[in-house]
């Protein structure tokens, strides 16, 4: 049987790093790591259908709750045409990390 994930959207500009399926609150999820134009960030992926009556404050507490988001980080959602929901944060230039790298040694 097939996840109803292999068939997301993908942005040939988008480089994934890294994907794995888990299930958040009884609900089926991709997370992805991803580099998309010197931006380093993370998505979770839904079914729409999935999202069905929650609106953004239910999505903030679920994300906060799994441990994946700051209470006060931005997040953006994309819908896609095909019933997928993408929810991205934890946005950092590549610049920005870079430096932050440098600064450790």
């Amino acid at each position: 049987m097939s996840s109803p994930f292999h068939f997301i959207p993908r942005d040939p500009e988008t480089k994934i790093l890294e994907e794995a399926l888990y299930t958040l609150q009884g609900r089926d999820v991709l997370h992805q790591l991803w580099i998309w134009d010197g931006v380093r960030a993370e998505s979770l992926v839904f079914r729409t259908c999935d999202l069905a009556g929650m609106n953004e404050s239910e999505l903030r507490k679920v994300l906060h709750q799994s441990g994946l988001l700051a209470v006060s980080e931005p997040i953006t959602y994309a819908t896609s045409a095909n019933g997928f929901t993408f929810i991205s944060f934890n946005f950092q230039e590549q610049v920005a990390l870079v430096d932050a790298l440098a600064h450790q040694a």
